[in-house]
């Protein structure tokens, strides 16, 4: 009875039903009983679907005394332990008891099991919950693969977990996937239930919103008809499943121009939501919100403005001012103000909107992962500031003081994702020192804690906020405590509010900063779009600026990114002598630079692909190296940024020449064989590589410039290496690099500085990743950026486009493992050689004054607006780089061995690095003039 009414929604009447029953079997066989706990187990189930995870934890504390250790019973509880941890937000401590609930289950042979399938379901929504969907995905296709193998009918077992596997490819964006499966279980819920069970109508209903967000509207419509007819044949039309029904097709028609069905609609959902959801204000709000968005884009503001208030009042009383869905109301009110140029207005609801962002990412951000950050980022805060740098563009003629806003917001966000979280846990954690690992542990629950709460939609505002405020300053004040235990933590995640003016205390006489900020144009109208238009601001701040930075706005973004980049990149390569690109790229920024000496560039988008250095001057036929000293940084918040002094007394390690064939491929050849001497032939000196340049593209067919045609790494990287590469064709011996390294380390040695050189077989991945905070780290070898085509990328793993898995660094053993898929069959090697940027990320690097990658192209990478390169820049700046050499093309050979000996030599005699490149840059000028040869690496960092 009690399963029943569960099951039927009366939960208010189940908990006294199970409760009766447990007195009485506790009376009749005992509380350690097999019936007691079947009983207590369903009573766990109502707590699931009631969600009151204090009292299913309570009640798991009173079982497990009368359970034995490692038995089914204790893997049962243990399951319902993490369903109920991550009811309340604690993902770790979920997915601890989840894990062990797996092993004991596996241990008493109970593998193939529903039981195990059970907690496998569980496994599958904690880690969708938490964004970790790729693993979700995995563990359902494991759930179903077990239930394919148990004898009896598991139909509602299967039909579940099909549904929970599409709504995890319909997060990925595999809508196709996603509808085969919504697809074939309609056809089942048919068969079992028939078409007017509400069961078909909730399966026509998800198929329908999997149309709707791959943007297949009639699709989407039939499908939400057909759920609205079951809605409203099983349950009257006052029901809040029909009234999300036309919630969604008042956003369907809207998005298909269809505006008289969508106000239509609209305006019934707003009736029926009101009465069907009752005091749930939040729900009700998406009515609203939606109607609003109709009028909009049929150019009615007034009631656009009317319904989006209302949206923006239930959902401050219905979730409170922190939620993310209160932070969509603001901006769109600041839109719609906009619109109607009430400036002012908008403006209010743009702060409004970013202390909200702002306030979500202090709180959750340190338990994101990275994927989860650059969502978080790309889909909430960029679009809005990109609309806000429109706003600001169009106002600041009158509001000049708006343009300091845009600095400052600048600050705050570039590089924003550039968050080494998994360094400060990794740091923490090999510590040894337990109190403070238990504390770091403590915050990272409360985070997550904070993260459920702030998407809390069930619990009143108020309630919500005061739990939100108490957790706050309870993880505000551990985190001072961390802090001060931990350096890494205290310069990785405590945060500083800065503005423009704290960067202009750092500027000498005759300096500058400037931000570059790229951005899409956008317009207030028909609700608010972006135009096809890319803009990019210059924000320039010396020691003399007053009132707000000077503002240079460059209206030409797209043809700067297509056609003027490509026609740079041109003349760089066939060496032609060009003045165009300084007039498009730099002169309009140098015209607001006289009399400065030095410039501190922070660059984004485009600037990020081009060595300003190597831009001519036309008026004086100078090149900007010799007019103005430039060094790049990632954020000009750098120049305030609280580092540690580097520890000059730290080792410098160097690695050159690495033995590509070491292991498997070095054995054939010497065991013979002319498949296996042909392949090592072609990866030996001189052959596999035109003259005198290293790296993944460039040079003539025999090189590796497959390498570089598109596409991303899938799960292997192996296969990967393989497709990019022609048959027999694998990475060549670099003999350039041995000299080069060589003559760095007699360089150390002449210095009496600390120094340990890895050559040949010794220049392993391993040794890279065991290394601890060098004063230096040289690495001259194969680079290697396969670029993303989009044509590439269909029917592709869709989960591992990461662009830090299609950027890297070949060492020993490399073309060993790409060609056998190992290294050696006698000694065993923990990696593959080739070191991906996700790799570098975790490398510890902390107080390295200088990171030089001698490779090819190690400075290109995915281009993320107001992130800068995602690549290996990135990845050794997240590893805790203060600075980085890197090439911006193919390098000739003897240009780079010149170009780091006479740096190093100058560095090394008490130069600093920045005055040491430069310098090393001009002499190399002067003996080759083309840009080609002494221009390709750059310096970014202080």
């Amino acid at each position: 009875m009690g399963y029943i009414q569960d099951e039927l929604g009366f939960y208010g009447k189940t908990e006294s039903l199970y409760l009766e029953l447990l007195r009485l079997e506790e009376a009749a066989s005992g509380v350690k009983s097999e019936d007691y706990f079947i009983s207590a187990t369903s009573l766990l189930d109502h707590y699931v679907f009631t969600e009151e995870f204090n009292k299913g934890l309570e009640l798991i504390k009173d079982l497990k005394k009368n359970v034995d250790r490692k038995s089914f019973e204790e893997a049962m509880l243990l399951k319902f332990t993490g369903d109920f941890y991550q009811m309340s937000g604690s993902n770790r401590k979920s997915e601890k008891a989840l894990l062990e609930s797996l092993d004991i289950l596996k241990e008493n042979g109970l593998y193939a099991s529903v039981e195990y399938v059970s907690v496998l379901n569980s496994m599958g929504g904690l880690y969708t919950i938490i964004g970790k969907i790729p693993v979700a995905e995995e563990v359902y296709q494991e759930a179903l693969s077990i239930m394919d193998r148990l004898q009896g009918d598991y139909s509602d077992y299967q039909l579940a977990l099909k549904g929970n596997l599409a709504l995890i490819l319909q997060l990925l964006g595999n809508y196709d996937e996603a509808e085969e499966i919504y697809l074939e279980n309609l056809a089942a819920d048919e068969e079992f239930y028939g078409t007017e069970s509400f069961v078909y109508g909730m399966e026509a209903y998800n198929l329908a919103s999997n149309y709707m967000y791959a943007q297949k509207y009639a699709k989407a419509e039939k499908y939400f008809m057909i759920a609205a007819d079951v809605f409203k044949a099983d349950m009257g039309q006052e029901n809040l499943y029909y009234a999300r029904v036309l919630q969604n097709l008042t956003y369907l028609y809207t998005q298909t121009r269809q505006l008289d069905k969508a106000k239509e609609n609209g305006l019934k959902a707003i009736d029926l939501v009101e009465k069907a959801a009752g005091d749930n204000l939040y729900q009700v709000s998406f009515a609203y919100y939606n109607l609003g968005d109709a009028y909009f884009t049929d150019g009615d503001v007034t009631l656009a403005e009317k319904y989006h208030a209302q949206a923006l009042e239930l959902r401050k009383k219905g979730v409170g001012t922190g939620h993310s869905d209160y932070a969509k109301s603001t901006n769109k009110m600041a839109i719609l103000n906009w619109n109607k140029n009430k400036l002012d207005a908008a403006l209010g609801f743009y702060k409004e909107t970013f202390k909200n962002y702002f306030d979500q990412i202090n709180m959750i951000f340190p338990i994101l992962s990275e994927d989860e950050k650059s969502k978080f980022y790309y889909n909430n805060l960029k679009p809005a500031f990109e609309q806000y740098n429109s706003f600001i563009v169009e106002t600041s003629r009158e509001e000049k003081e708006l343009i300091s806003e845009m600095y400052n917001y600048q600050l705050a966000t570039k590089g924003l994702i550039l968050y080494a979280t998994n360094k400060v846990k990794d740091a923490i954690v090999n510590s040894n020192d337990p109190a403070l690992i238990s504390k770091y542990e403590t915050w990272i629950e409360q985070k997550e804690q904070l993260a459920k709460l702030f998407s809390a939609s069930e619990i009143p505002a108020n309630v919500r906020n005061q739990k939100i405020d108490s957790l706050n300053a309870s993880s505000n004040a551990l985190e001072k405590e961390l802090s001060k235990a931990s350096s890494v933590f205290a310069q990785t995640v405590a945060s500083r509010n800065l503005t423009w003016k704290d960067i202009q205390t750092k500027l000498k006489p005759g300096e500058a900063a400037v931000e570059v900020i790229r951005f899409r144009d956008f317009t207030p109208d028909s609700a608010g779009v972006f135009t096809d238009e890319v803009y990019y601001a210059a924000l320039i701040i010396t020691d003399q600026t007053k009132d707000y930075p000077e503002m240079v706005l460059m209206r030409n973004g797209k043809l700067m990114e297509t056609k003027y980049l490509s026609n740079y990149r041109n003349a760089i390569k066939y060496k032609i002598d060009e003045d165009f690109s300084y007039k498009l790229f730099w002169r309009p920024i140098a015209n607001k630079l006289e009399g400065i000496k030095k410039v501190y560039f922070s660059p984004d988008g485009v600037f990020n692909q081009i060595s300003i250095y190597t831009l001519r001057n036309p008026a004086t036929g100078n090149f900007t190296l010799d007019e103005l000293e430039i060094q790049l940084v990632t954020n000009t918040k750098d120049l305030v940024a609280l580092n540690a002094d580097p520890n000059t007394d730290n080792k410098s390690y160097l690695f050159g020449y690495p033995n590509y064939n070491m292991g498997v491929l070095d054995s054939k050849k010497e065991e013979g064989g002319s498949t296996a001497k042909g392949i090592v032939d072609a990866a030996s000196e001189g052959r596999g590589m035109s003259r005198g340049v290293r790296g993944s593209r460039g040079g003539d067919d025999t090189d590796i410039a497959s390498l570089s045609r598109g596409g991303s790494l899938p799960r292997g990287i192996r296969g990967n290496m393989l497709r990019y590469m022609r048959s027999n064709q694998m990475l060549a011996l670099l003999p350039g690099t041995k000299k080069e390294v060589n003559l760095i380390d007699s360089l150390y040695q002449l210095k009496n500085a600390s120094v340990t050189t890895y050559l040949s077989n010794d220049a392993l991945e391993d040794s890279i990743k065991n290394m601890k905070s060098p004063r230096t780290l040289h690495i001259a070898t194969h680079g290697f950026f396969l670029e993303s085509e989009e044509e590439e990328l269909e029917g592709q793993d869709k989960y591992v486009q990461n662009p830090l898995l299609r950027s890297g660094l070949i060492l020993a053993g490399a073309n060993s493992y790409i060609s056998e898929g190992k290294i050696s069959d006698e000694v065993y090697h923990h990696e593959d050689g080739i070191l991906t940027a996700f790799e570098a990320m975790n490398l510890n690097l902390d107080q390295t004054e200088l990171v030089v990658l001698s490779a090819c192209e190690t400075g290109l990478g995915e281009i993320k607006n107001g992130e800068g390169v995602y690549g290996l820049q990135r990845a050794f700046q997240v590893a805790g780089a203060d600075a980085i050499i890197m090439s911006m093309w193919t390098v000739d050979d003897d240009a780079t061995q010149e170009l780091m000996t006479i740096f190093y030599e100058e560095w090394l005699g008490g130069k600093t690095k920045q005055d040491a490149f430069i310098i090393a840059q001009k002499r190399l000028k002067a003996k080759w003039k083309s840009p080609y040869y002494w221009g390709a690496f750059v310096m970014v960092g202080i």
